[in-house]
């Protein structure tokens, strides 16, 4: 039987193998403090950076490091996360993973 993807899947267009390794990359410590998702949050940071990065260099090739860099921190200040967290509705999203049974 093939799984339909989750809302939060045809949104971001990525299906999950996983299905168990999204819902801990979901879970805050605060939420849970022995099966979260502290490390997976270490290795998605990173991997976010390396395309944000990429993306804003192949975007700007004329502009300094300086301004990249500038843009790049707009990009992940708290303030635009949590603006593009409403927008697509992330908390529901987020407790329809949680909540759905694999």
């Amino acid at each position: 039987m093939i799984e339909q993807p989750s809302k939060l899947e045809l949104i971001i267009n990525i299906k999950f193998k996983d299905q168990e390794l999204l819902k801990k990359s979901l879970i805050h410590k605060s939420f849970d403090n022995t099966n979260n998702n502290e490390k997976l949050e270490f290795l998605g940071d990173r991997v976010l950076g390396l395309v944000l990065a990429k993306t804003l260099l192949k975007i700007y090739p004329e502009d300094k490091e300086g301004v990249i860099d500038k843009k790049f921190a707009n990009l992940v200040n708290k303030k635009t996360c949590l603006l593009i967290a409403k927008k697509i509705e992330l908390k529901d999203l987020l407790s329809q993973v949680i909540h759905t049974k694999v």
